[in-house]
């Protein structure tokens, strides 16, 4: 185990004093790859909610994450980042009603602003940079002076450029974006959010070659030069409160957008039908779409025609009840095979009124055949999914806020990776043997997990095991786990549970999370002897206000153990006896 002496921890220069040690040593330790994440979210301002999907789009455009692996998504690699940061509490969940967002601790920002500040300023009436030649990304918080906007053209080397609100760009003009956001040659990602002065962009625009992302919502930009007509991202989104569907479903349907599309986004149309467009196959490059606040439409375009789509998000459509096989694109005079062919990634949520989910058969095909993640948020009048049995067999499955569904879960045996929230009694007896990661958040009647760990069962194929913020969760099976594969466990906010674990016997553990807070009986020291299997390699304790006393005797015990991480908000004692 490597030996961190106080010294290190508190030799601090003076304009770090104000920075808390434990802090300091916590970013010290991450990979770089993170770091670089981290650091980046200081461009927001304190109290900023966030939500994950929006981080790691950012992180994306802006090149920060890892190379991911073979047949994984970069998607994927940047949830694997978020999370990191979230356990290591430098995200939190944030305890406003908006949900599955997230903030930085005032703490975590003001790190997060020191480590950043010579690349990344938020730009604001009142305050100043001498030096802004080095910032790399940029968020105007406020509308700001004509005059101050033109320092931002000395930002050579920006590569994020955004508002935080559709008022912060409120008076940008087309000489502004010419003489300003076309001198930015290394620019990624940028946002034209709210622009009401100009209706055209210049043909310039085009020479920006680095561009990847430009979002031109709540503006009055009509139309896009010609100059990035093979554009890869158009972004739709309708002002305020619809109140004429067939003049919205006329402005959609005239539009028709190049074949060559990669990403669409629309936001907030209020037509009850989506024009004939919108998934018909010959836009055969278009890779992501997003659907979001279309409150008036009763269903879906037929997505399962586009043979390279491969992200899907549909979010807020609350006058679907049912998607059935116009979904698919299949019909008695459309026997097209293999519905959504390429589609990797596929997203419900805030679906309202959605009842029921029915699949389709296709004759000597398969539907979605490439399909690795399914998620479910906040539909909670699902009470039927009729997941294909022919999915990948490595598919993962988030329900969250379903909780009708979530009391009888489908029964797909592909589903290799589980992730059940906000519901109130799992029935986990009706687990299908082939779950090998299961994680469940926020469920206020779980109260152990012995149907689905008991001993007289076949063993659990688990590898990974992850139990959060469930209150009334009190213990696991008396004699232990029956999981001889688990190889990660993570446990966290659960206030009655004991922490008599028996996780002695699960001889492939080699990584053990605790997170905020235990109140069952023996949670003020921690571990006891012999308590905790030798072949852990990494244990992670943070924010554990009832823990008194850490149990060196009992750490020495871990003979395989070579990465300790304490992060502990109250004072605590060493106990080496």
């Amino acid at each position: 185990m490597e030996k961190i002496s106080v010294n290190e921890i508190r030799e601090f220069s003076d304009n770090e004093s104000n920075i808390l040690p434990a802090l300091r040593l916590s970013y010290h330790y991450l990979p770089s790859h993170l770091k670089q994440c981290f650091a980046f979210c200081s461009i927001f301002p304190k109290d900023y909610k966030f939500q994950r999907q929006q981080m790691v789009l950012l992180w994306m455009k802006e090149n920060l994450l890892q190379q991911a692996k073979r047949n994984e998504r970069m998607e994927d690699r940047g949830d694997e980042c978020f999370y990191e940061l979230v356990s290591r509490s430098f995200f939190q969940r944030s305890s406003s009603a908006q949900e599955y967002c997230f903030v930085m601790h005032n703490l975590a920002h003001e790190l997060a602003k020191f480590v950043s500040r010579e690349y990344c300023f938020t730009f604001e009436e009142g305050n100043s940079k001498e030096d802004v030649i080095k910032v790399r990304h940029l968020v105007v918080l406020t509308s700001v002076s004509l005059k101050r906007f033109n320092s931002i053209s000395e930002a050579t080397c920006l590569r994020t450029f955004l508002p935080l609100s559709e008022y912060s760009f409120w008076n940008l003009t087309k000489e502004l974006v010419i003489n300003i956001i076309l001198k930015l040659r290394y620019l990624r990602v940028s946002s034209l959010l709210g622009c009401e002065n100009m209706k055209q962009l210049s043909e310039l625009i085009g020479e920006l070659k680095l561009l990847c992302f430009l979002d031109r919502s709540r503006s009055l930009i009509e139309s896009l030069p010609e100059s990035i007509s093979m554009e890869k991202a158009l972004c739709l989104s309708w002002k305020g409160h619809a109140n004429d569907s067939k003049h919205d479903r006329e402005i959609l349907e005239q539009l028709f957008p190049h074949t060559n599309l990669k990403i669409l986004s629309i936001y907030g149309y209020g037509g009850t039908t989506f024009p004939y467009w919108l998934g018909d196959p010959s836009f055969c490059s278009t890779l992501i779409i997003r659907l979001e606040n279309c409150k008036f439409c009763n269903c879906l375009p037929p997505f399962g025609q586009l043979p390279s789509l491969k992200t899907l998000y549909i979010m807020g459509l609350s006058g679907v009840v049912t998607v059935g096989a116009e979904f698919y694109g299949y019909s008695a005079s459309n026997s097209m095979r293999k519905p959504f062919a390429s589609l990797q990634f596929l997203s419900f949520s805030e679906m309202l009124a959605w009842e029921e989910w029915s699949s389709i058969e296709v004759e000597d095909s398969e539907v979605f055949p490439r399909l690795q993640q399914i998620e479910i948020y906040n539909c909670g009048r699902l009470n039927t999914a009729d997941l294909p049995q022919t999915l990948p067999c490595s598919a993962k499955l988030i329900i969250d806020g379903s909780k009708v569904l979530v009391s009888s879960l489908p029964r797909s045996s592909a589903i290799q990776d589980l992730e059940l929230g906000k519901c109130e009694e799992p029935q986990l007896q009706e687990l299908q043997q082939t779950v090998e990661s299961l994680g469940i958040e926020g469920c206020h009647g779980l109260e152990s997990l012995v149907e689905a760990l008991r001993e007289s069962q076949k063993p659990r194929v688990f590898s990974h095991l992850q139990i959060v913020n469930c209150p009334n969760f009190t213990s696991f099976p008396e004699r232990g786990f029956h999981a001889p594969s688990l190889a990660g466990f993570a446990v966290g906010d659960c206030k009655k549970l004991e922490k008599r674990w028996n996780l002695q016997k699960l001889h492939a553990l080699k990584q053990l999370t605790i997170t905020y807070e235990f109140g069952g009986a023996g949670g003020e020291s921690f571990p006891e002897d012999g308590r905790l299997p030798s072949t852990l390699t990494v244990l992670n304790i943070s924010g554990t206000a009832s823990l008194k006393r850490v149990n060196v005797k009992g750490l020495q015990q871990i003979t395989s153990l070579n990465s300790l991480f304490l992060y502990l908000l109250t004072p605590f004692r060493v106990n080496i006896m």
